[in-house]
C-alpha cells in the first residue's frame, strides 16, 4: 500500500471489484521512525537491498489511518486483526554482519524482513 502515490483511489477501486463477502488481505510499513530507518536507511542506502527511493516514508500508513480508510470505503476492519504494523528488522548492527557473512557465500542476502499483514472484509 505503501507505494501508491493514490491510496484512496486504489482502495475505492479493491473494494468496487471484490466479490461481496470477499476478504482484502494488505501488506504496508507503519510510519514510525524506525521503519524510516529499516525500510530507507539500511535497506535501501546501507545495505541495498532494494532500489534506492523505492520508499517514500510520506505513504508508509499508520494502523489508525488504515483502518479509517478501510472503513471509509465499506470494508470491515478490526485493527486487532492488523499483524506486525511496525517493522521488525534487527537493529543490532553485528548481528546484521553476521547474517550478511553467511549468505555473501551464496551471492544473495537474505529479504529484509519489513512486511505487515492486514486482513479485512466487505460489508456485503
Amino acid at each position: 500500500m505503501e507505494h501508491l502515490l493514490d491510496l484512496p483511489a486504489a482502495v475505492a477501486e479493491v473494494r468496487r471489484v471484490l466479490k461481496p463477502g470477499g476478504v482484502l488481505v494488505f501488506d504496508t510499513i507503519n510510519r514510525t521512525y524506525k521503519s524510516y530507518l529499516a525500510a530507507i536507511v539500511l535497506a535501501e542506502e546501507v545495505l541495498q537491498l532494494v532500489p534506492p527511493r523505492v520508499h517514500d516514508w510520506r505513504l508508509f500508513l499508520k494502523p489508525h489511518e488504515a483502518a479509517f480508510l478501510l472503513q471509509a470505503n465499506g470494508f470491515l476492519v478490526d485493527t486487532a486483526q492488523f499483524r506486525g504494523m511496525a517493522p521488525t528488522v534487527e537493529l543490532d548492527p553485528r548481528k546484521l554482519l553476521r547474517s550478511a557473512a553467511r549468505a555473501l557465500p551464496s551471492g544473495k542476502l537474505p529479504p529484509p524482513p519489513l512486511s505487515h499483514f492486514g486482513e479485512v472484509s466487505s460489508l456485503d
